[in-house]
């Protein structure tokens, strides 16, 4: 008998978009310390096996158990924002003065110092 803890357990996972199976029958298990990679041709359902897995969509049919307390993370193909969220904020206009006026005094005393010793 193993002594391996199983993290992910999925079973008989079906899922069906509209235009034919993308899974049918796919029954997996995740023990811990296990490094797996999935591998397959464009459309296969690779992401969608891993949405499945971690929780972000339902199966159709099937199930997908968890070790307790477990805690997955997914890192989607596309990330998807709100369209008045943004991830960095651009500079005020005093902000960006101000820059400009650094890079060009850098750039200034960069010009003066390769003409010093030049000469």
């Amino acid at each position: 008998m193993s002594s391996a803890q199983g993290l992910i357990s999925a079973e008989n996972i079906a899922k069906n978009y509209g235009k034919g199976d993308v899974l049918s029958h796919v029954s997996l298990g995740v023990l811990r310390g296990e490094r797996i990679g999935i591998v397959g041709r464009n459309g296969g359902g690779k992401s969608t096996l891993l949405r499945v897995l971690v929780g972000n969509e339902a199966p159709d049919s099937g199930r997908v158990s968890f070790l307790n307390g477990l805690s997955l993370g997914y890192l989607a193909q596309v990330d998807t924002f709100a369209e008045d969220a943004l991830a960095i904020a651009p500079p005020t206009r005093g902000q960006a003065t101000q820059k400009r006026a650094k890079f060009l005094k850098v750039s200034l005393a960069l010009i003066m110092k390769a003409i010093s010793t030049v000469r």
